[in-house]
């Protein structure tokens, strides 16, 4: 099943907590990932980092994911299975490709 998000019904600190397309609401702690995704010093997920910007995330309507204007945007899926604590495995395609968009429309959208 291809997991949507719906809602962003609450923000704090490294944590999401989000309404998906099944009408479960999860609560997603992003912490130890952001850290992880921010080893590099030219990670953009390094801003995500900052409690302040992390709060200004938005819900993209067309995406239906949440995203940040430092161009960062979160796989829906992998979002649903972080909040079941579900393990992290390799992932088919993306719920762009699986929506048909590419990379330059997402962008546009941003």
């Amino acid at each position: 099943m291809l997991h949507l998000v719906r809602e962003i019904q609450e923000v704090s600190p490294f944590c999401l907590t989000l309404k998906f397309n099944t009408g479960e609401v999860l609560r997603i702690d992003l912490e130890s990932r952001l850290k992880a995704w921010s080893q590099s010093a030219a990670s953009k997920f390094i801003a995500l980092l900052d409690p302040v910007y992390f709060q200004t995330v938005k819900w993209h309507e067309e995406m239906e994911t949440v995203y940040w204007e430092n161009g960062i945007d979160l796989c829906p899926d992998m979002l649903y299975a972080i909040g079941k604590g579900m393990e992290l495995g390799k992932q088919g395609k993306s719920h762009r490709a699986l929506a048909g968009m590419e990379e330059e429309k997402v962008e546009e959208l941003a």
